[in-house]
C-alpha cells in the first residue's frame, strides 16, 4: 500500500534557500543621467563582464551571448546612448563616462570589457581613462578614435537619406554596407539584424555623438593600456578594421590577436560558438 512520505520542514527550507541563493540574477533597469538615461540589464553571478554593442544596433545583439555567458559571469549589457532604449545625447556627455557612471551605480570597482566595433572603441577609451577599473579587454572588429579612416564612397547615400529625413532609407542602406554584408548572408541572422536596425532608426535623425572625445585620441595612446587584451577580427572585415586590429596588436602591450577565416564584422553573430569560446577562455585565465 502506498504511503505518503513525510519530508522534514528543514529539508524544504534548505531547498528553497538554495534556489534563492544560486538562481541566476536577472534585472533590467534605467540609470538616470543629467538630461538623459541609460537602459541596462544584469544577468547571472560571478566576475562582472560588460558587453558593449556596435554602432546603429543596441544591446539586443548580445542576447544569445548573455544566455550562455551568464552561467559563468555576471553579465552587464546596456544601450550606448542614443541607441536602443537609452536616452538622447546631451551637450557635454562622453561614452566612456557613461560607462563609468553605470559601473559606479552598480558598485562595480573593476570589470572585464567586451566590445564590438563602436563598443570596442568605447572600451579602449575607458581602459585608457580608467586603467584601474579594467581587468581584461576583448576588442572585436574594433573601432578606434584618432584612426585615419579611408574615405567611404557609400556614405554619400546615407548623408542624402539623412538630409531627406528618411530614416527608413538610411537604415536600409546601412544594412547593405560592407560592414553588414557577411552578417546578412544568413537569412535568420538577417531577420535579427533588420529588427535591431529598425529599432534604432531614430538615430539617423538626431545627433549621435559623443560630444566629448578624449584628447589626445586613443590612436596615439595605445601603449597606456595596461589590461590584458584580446583582439578578435574577421579575415574578411573591411580594410580599415583590419588595419586597426593590426595597430592594436602591435601597440597595446602584450595584446594577442586572433583572425577568424571567412568572418566579417559582426563576429559574435556570425560565429557565436567560436566567439564565446574565445571570450570565455580569455576571461577565465
Amino acid at each position: 500500500m502506498w504511503r505518503p512520505v513525510e519530508i522534514p520542514w528543514w529539508t524544504v527550507c534548505l531547498a528553497v534557500s538554495a534556489l534563492v541563493l544560486f538562481a541566476p540574477e536577472a534585472t533590467a533597469d534605467r540609470l538616470a543621467l543629467p538630461g538623459s538615461h541609460l537602459h541596462y540589464e544584469v544577468h547571472g553571478r560571478g566576475a562582472p563582464v560588460v558587453l558593449i554593442h556596435g554602432g546603429n544596433l543596441d544591446s539586443g545583439m548580445w542576447d544569445a551571448d548573455v544566455k550562455e555567458l551568464s552561467s559563468r559571469f555576471r553579465v552587464i549589457t546596456y544601450d550606448v546612448r542614443p541607441f536602443g532604449r537609452s536616452g538622447p545625447v546631451t551637450a557635454d556627455y562622453a561614452w566612456h563616462e557613461d560607462l563609468r557612471a553605470l559601473l559606479d551605480h552598480l558598485k562595480i570597482a573593476r570589470a572585464d570589457l567586451v566590445g564590438l566595433s563602436l563598443g570596442a572603441r568605447l572600451a579602449i577609451n575607458f581602459a585608457i581613462a580608467y586603467p584601474s577599473r579594467v581587468d581584461r579587454l576583448v576588442l572585436a572588429g574594433p573601432g578606434l578614435d584618432g584612426y585615419n579612416w579611408t574615405p567611404d564612397p557609400l556614405v554619400a547615400g546615407l548623408v542624402a537619406a539623412v538630409k531627406a529625413r528618411d530614416a527608413a532609407k538610411a537604415t536600409a542602406l546601412w544594412l547593405q554596407h560592407p560592414y553588414m554584408a557577411t552578417g546578412m548572408r544568413d537569412p535568420a541572422r538577417a531577420v535579427l539584424l533588420r529588427r535591431l536596425a529598425a529599432r534604432n532608426q531614430h538615430i539617423w535623425l538626431q545627433p549621435v555623438g559623443p560630444s566629448v572625445v578624449p584628447e589626445p585620441p586613443a590612436a596615439t595612446r595605445l601603449a597606456e593600456i595596461t589590461a590584458p587584451t584580446l583582439v578578435i577580427v574577421g579575415a574578411i572585415d573591411v580594410p580599415d578594421i583590419l588595419g586597426i586590429a593590426d595597430r592594436l596588436a602591435a601597440e597595446v602591450p602584450g595584446a594577442r590577436k586572433v583572425v577568424l577565416p571567412d568572418v566579417g564584422h559582426l563576429i559574435n553573430l556570425e560565429v557565436p560558438v567560436q566567439f564565446r569560446a574565445l571570450v570565455t577562455d580569455f576571461l577565465r585565465r
